[in-house]
């Protein structure tokens, strides 16, 4: 018997599926990777706002680690401080599915 035909078949069929995965997969470690930097970037921003600093000052250094931060909030008191980080993160594959952007946020609330 011969089955190319039926090989060659299951080949397209498969093969927008295959695609499908991947393209997943690489969307999920360019997230994964871009929130762990946002953390990273967030708790660098809570140990310089320990230091008392003016709410401009950690806005700025914030910016300055991440200049497409869509949202910057800072809330302090006596004896804490809250910052919550925003921004939008374009897909790479994500347009295939619908999808056209993905948000993250992370929060980190210091002691003083």
């Amino acid at each position: 018997m011969n089955n190319k035909g039926q090989t060659l078949v299951i080949f397209i069929i498969l093969l927008p599926i295959i695609i499908i995965i991947l393209g997943f997969i690489v969307d999920q470690c360019y997230i994964l990777y871009h929130e762990k930097n946002q953390k990273e970037i967030t708790s660098l921003v809570c140990t310089y706002a320990k230091e008392d600093k003016t709410e401009n000052d950690i806005r700025q250094l914030a910016l300055e680690n991440d200049k497409n931060l869509n949202q910057i909030k800072i809330t302090q008191n006596d004896q804490q401080v809250e910052i919550t980080l925003e921004k939008e993160l374009p897909s790479l594959f994500g347009n295939l599915l619908g999808i056209k952007s993905y948000h993250i946020k992370t929060n980190m609330t210091c002691m003083k």
